[in-house]
């Protein structure tokens, strides 16, 4: 035999070894994630899922959805996640705002989604077993599948308990999580049942701040009696922040009665929840027309009150003290930016290691004429950015610094 000849069939047949193994390699990278089946219409989603004695999975998405997109980008493809879902559920996604069989539309309006992305269990009769809402990373998902399987534990499941009798706060705080909009009348039937201990006990409180939003029942009533108690509990912050979800949750058209409740039951939350509220219209009508000077000074006014009241977060602080600083010299306004560099010193005094911070105080600093001190924090910020790999700002702030120093 000619030894070279010997050779070449050596190497042809690791040739085709190699390309095997990289073709199953990349056979098995595509296979890796949830494996979405391509039928036109929930039916026959369904047909297939009895088939296989599964629950159908479906993915209740639109394509304007942002947390939509997160979860098809990032949590499906995942490995953990494909292989548990896989294995348990056949999937199936729709975009619900794009459903043309008819059947399929009669039978998404019984399911009642109001938001995106809506997460359906179903069973083979089109039934829910399990729901969930919004995007959660992949372990949380590996967690509903798995509630979503367990009788006890699934929207079913809780349904049944429910039905009997159970109005502990465990069920009823998971029968909530499946289903943000169900009746909140679970909850003032918990609140007349238990004792007051229950009531204050730390269960019941995530039950009444998560979930409760009637403020005619049972368990807003024992709130607002109690309220000190709650705030010697959980704190003023807590309390102050439920307050202020429901004044929010009721300032839409058709629930004046019940905002108007509200102003009473806290005048000065009250007043400062309409402070922000005109602040919100001002801030969005100078940003429409961000050359017009009365619309400018209505901002700046109305900025004072809700900025110095502390209920604003650093990051809206931030923001607000920035934007100042990018418009000021439009109107020559050296007072809204001495009241941006108050505000801005509040949010690199509350979070010094945000190198956003650090850098709009430093702007701030450099036209009022603090170039020292600016350009230490233009420099910290400048580390910062650098130590948490920010290249965006590592090139912005470099720039920057340099001007500061006039190099």
């Amino acid at each position: 035999m000619d030894v070279s000849n010997h050779i070449i069939i050596i190497d042809m047949k690791k040739i085709i070894a190699i390309f095997f193994a990289a073709f199953a390699i990349s056979l098995s990278a595509q296979n890796e994630g949830i494996q979405f089946i391509k039928d036109s219409t929930l039916q026959s989603a369904l047909v297939k899922a009895k088939q296989e004695h599964k629950l159908l999975f479906i993915d209740c998405y639109t394509s304007w959805c942002g947390p939509c997109k997160y979860l098809a980008k990032v949590v499906f493809p995942n490995p953990e996640v494909g292989q548990f879902f896989n294995q348990h559920f056949i999937s199936w996604g729709v975009d619900t705002e794009k459903i043309k069989d008819k059947a399929d539309v009669e039978a998404f309006k019984k399911f009642n989604i109001l938001a995106w992305p809506t997460l359906l269990f179903l069973d083979g009769e089109g039934n829910i077993v399990h729901r969930a809402m919004g995007a959660v990373p992949a372990k949380i998902l590996i967690e509903l599948g798995k509630q979503a399987l367990d009788s006890t534990r699934n929207l079913a499941g809780l349904s049944k308990k429910i039905s009997h009798g159970d109005r502990s706060s465990e069920t009823l705080s998971n029968y909530y999580f499946c289903d943000h909009y169900a009746s909140g009348k679970y909850i003032d039937e918990h609140f007349a049942l238990v004792d007051d201990s229950v009531k204050l006990s730390k269960s019941s409180w995530n039950l009444f701040v998560y979930y409760m939003k009637d403020i005619d029942g049972e368990a807003f009533h024992f709130f607002v009696q109690n309220r000190d108690k709650y705030v010697r509990k959980f704190g003023k912050e807590a309390v102050d922040n439920k307050l202020n979800d429901l004044i929010s949750y009721y300032s839409s058209p058709g629930k004046e009665k019940q905002y108007n409740m509200l102003a009473q039951v806290d005048t000065a939350l009250f007043s400062l929840h309409r402070k922000m509220v005109n602040f919100g219209k001002a801030l969005s009508k100078y940003r429409l027309d961000n050359t017009n000077k009365e619309l400018w000074g209505k901002f700046i006014s109305l900025s004072e009150p809700v900025a110095s009241s502390g209920s604003l977060n650093s990051s809206i602080l931030n923001d607000i003290s920035w934007m100042i600083y990018e418009n000021y010299k439009k109107f020559n306004d050296i007072h809204a930016l001495n009241l941006a560099q108050t505000w801005s010193k509040k949010t690199v005094d509350a979070e010094p290691g945000k190198h956003a911070f650090n850098d709009t105080y430093a702007h701030i600093l450099f036209d009022l004429g603090n170039k020292e001190e600016a350009i230490q924090k233009e420099t910290l910020a400048l580390k910062q950015a650098t130590e948490q790999n920010a290249p965006d700002q590592i090139t912005f702030y470099t720039k920057e610094l340099k001007r500061f120093k006039g190099e």
